[in-house]
């Protein structure tokens, strides 16, 4: 069963092999079908912006899994360095809002897509 969630954590016990081993905004993890073990957990985005206190400036928001056990997470993104991949529809951060006109004067926020494999790759 795979998971996705957001953490402020950069602690975050990921697995060997992980996209990201550290940082904290966006992951993705399974459980192993036994439930007693986790198959992966990796960090997706780790960057961070300031207000007040540290905010991840990755979050997830929804996570489907298809019958191949490639789970596909959806969220927002603030984080100048989100990884993407060639071909990618857009593969920079480039907000189209006015910063001076979002709530509390965060930055802007783009959206995301990932697809992570069974293995988490």
């Amino acid at each position: 069963m795979a998971q996705v969630g957001t953490t402020d954590s950069s602690d975050l016990p990921t697995t060997p092999g992980a996209f990201l081993q550290k940082g904290t905004g966006a992951f993705v993890g399974k459980v192993n079908a036994a439930g007693t073990a986790l198959s992966y957990l990796t960090v997706i985005g780790a960057g961070n912006y300031d207000y007040y206190i540290s905010v991840p400036a990755t979050r997830a928001s929804a996570l489907a899994v298809d019958d191949a056990g490639n789970a596909y997470l959806t969220g927002a993104t603030a984080d100048r360095k989100f990884p993407a991949t060639a071909g990618a529809y857009q593969t920079t951060y480039a907000p189209s809002v006015d910063p001076s006109t979002t709530p509390f004067g965060l930055p802007p926020t783009d959206a995301f897509v990932a697809k992570i494999d069974g293995t988490g790759q």
